[in-house]
């Protein structure tokens, strides 16, 4: 019982962060495409599934370098 509900409890978590609207692997994708560089490298299967996702990015450009400039 207890295994069921954590295994449903990571599907949901991991359904979240790279599948539908604006997930975050496909938001953090499109920043490196931007040209934002990351310590870190996302695996590459679980990017390319999140970025199969085909709707605009949730974000705008100019809310994301809104900030840039408040260092």
């Amino acid at each position: 019982m207890r295994l069921t509900q954590a295994k449903d409890s990571y599907d949901e978590a991991y359904g979240k962060l790279s599948t539908g609207r604006g997930n975050l692997v496909r938001q953090a994708e499109l920043l490196k495409g931007m040209g934002v560089k990351a310590k870190k490298a996302l695996p590459a299967e679980l990017a390319a599934r999140a970025m199969e996702f085909g709707e605009e990015p949730l974000l705008e450009v100019s809310e994301l370098m809104a900030g840039s400039d408040d260092a």
